[in-house]
Formats: structure tokens, C-alpha cells, sequence
């Protein structure tokens, strides 16, 4: 079952004035040896389980945007400063002139277990996501040569360039995303999650509505409400400075 709360991607985004309902878009091509997927619409939480179990036992976070977290001067935390605020254990990467004047790299690569994932992700909005396994127990070299290749990244597939590698994604406004993966499996999984993010988005309300994901066991469960925490606009550029914010700054305030 998956659970699809009023502050989903096809909930929050709409189109034109009038407000009608976010569009489901779905492409998949394969490309040597990889599987490239565009889809709409998702927030980088809503996949992180199906992410999850395509990618290898370690996941860089190598570029990150947010408003959710913001200092006393309303600039963004550091990647590293989130993961410890979500409780998450992590290693940092500082990139320096690895970095310097790339679209779309952090100041750090943060290093994460695949299984922390979906709790690194709860409960707040990356704007601007990327993020790519990292195979074993790379070496500092290993890893700059990774990002550098992500980095460099244009419109061809990254993973073909990459010998390790077998997840690559990217995620825009938290809701539009383009996916690599290695795994023939994966575009299958993705297109499921839309369809029951799409369905679960036209029954919810003020709760968290369950429905069945049709790739995964248990699709012919009903559907159950459970309470929720409260309702949040329907506004996406509003969401990008959440509530989640201010808490963030009375965080940074009290260290």
C-alpha cells in the first residue's frame, strides 16, 4: 500500500488559473545499458522506497536546494547539517574547486546508507535534488571522479560514463524527475507509483489516504484514513519556504 497525503506532488501542483489537476507523464528509453526515465508528477519522498531498492548499500546526495532549512540569515543549511537534524548518519565530502561554477553540485556530497534514505527525505521540500549509488567503499579520488562526471552531465545518460554507479536521480521543484538505472526492473516500479500517487491524490483531503500500488503485493487491499498532521496549501512556490523552516531557524538560533 502507499500512503498519499494531502502535500503529494499531483496535490499541491496544479495547472494554469484555474487550477486543474496536475498531469501524470511517464517516458522510458533505454541507452547502453541503462533505463532513462522522465516522469511527473512525484516529490522525491514519494519514491524514495522504490529508489531504495534499485540502488546500491551507499547513496551521495550531491546536489541539494531547499527553503525548508534556512539560517538566521535565511541561507540554506549545508547538506550535512539536514542529515543530522533528520537524525540520519552520514559522511561529508567537501567538493571545493571540484564544485566551483558547476550547475547543480553542493558545496559537500553528503554519503548516506541506501536504507536511510526515505527517512533523510520526510517531511520537507529539496527544490533542486541529485543524487547517485556509490558501489562498495569508494576512495576520495573515486568519489571525485563520480561527481565530476555528474557534474558534467548534459543531455546524455550519466551511468554509461560510470563503471559502479547503477541509480541516478535528479529532481526538480519536487516534482518533475529523470531517472537512471541499470536495474530493466525500475521504469515498471516508477510508472506503479505514479499511477497510485495520481489515484491516491483524487481521494485525499485533510487525511492520509492508503491505496494499492498495482506493482507490488497486497494491490487488492482496501484502501484505509488514518489522521493527519494538517492540511498545506495547494500553492507549490509557497511550500518552498514550509513551516519546517521556521523551526529550522530557531534550531539554528539556539546552537
Amino acid at each position: 500500500m502507499v500512503a498519499v497525503g494531502p502535500d503529494g506532488a499531483f496535490s499541491t501542483n496544479t495547472v494554469g488559473l484555474a487550477g486543474s489537476p496536475f498531469p501524470l507523464s511517464f517516458s522510458v528509453r533505454a541507452a547502453n545499458g541503462s533505463w532513462l526515465v522522465v516522469a511527473t508528477a512525484a516529490r522525491a519522498a514519494e519514491l524514495a522506497d522504490v529508489l531504495m531498492a534499485a540502488a546500491g548499500d551507499t547513496i551521495m546526495i550531491v546536489g541539494l536546494e531547499t527553503n525548508s532549512f534556512l539560517d538566521e540569515s535565511y541561507r540554506p543549511w549545508r547538506p550535512s547539517l539536514i542529515a543530522a537534524e533528520q537524525g540520519v548518519a552520514y559522511d561529508a565530502h567537501e567538493l571545493g574547486v571540484v564544485a566551483s561554477g558547476v550547475v547543480g553540485l553542493s558545496d559537500e556530497a553528503l554519503l548516506i546508507r541506501r536504507d536511510d534514505l526515505p527517512r533523510f527525505l520526510a517531511g520537507w521540500y529539496p527544490y533542486e535534488l541529485t543524487v547517485v549509488d556509490v558501489p562498495g567503499a569508494p576512495t576520495v579520488g573515486r568519489l571525485d571522479e563520480i561527481i565530476l562526471a555528474v557534474g558534467a552531465g548534459g543531455p546524455e545518460p550519466v551511468l554509461p560514463s560510470l563503471a559502479g554507479p547503477r541509480l541516478f536521480f535528479s529532481g526538480h521543484d519536487d516534482c518533475y524527475v529523470a531517472i537512471e538505472s541499470t536495474d530493466p526492473s525500475l521504469p515498471a516500479a516508477i510508472m506503479s507509483r505514479l499511477l497510485a500517487l495520481l489515484a491516491g491524490s483524487s481521494l485525499v483531503d485533510d487525511s492520509v489516504v492508503e491505496v494499492p500500488d498495482p506493482g507490488r503485493r497486497g494491490a487488492g487491499e482496501p484502501h484505509r484514513r488514518e489522521p493527519a498532521l494538517g492540511r498545506r496549501t495547494r500553492c507549490h512556490d509557497a511550500r518552498r519556504g514550509d513551516r519546517r523552516s521556521s523551526r529550522a531557524l530557531r534550531t539554528v538560533a539556539a546552537r
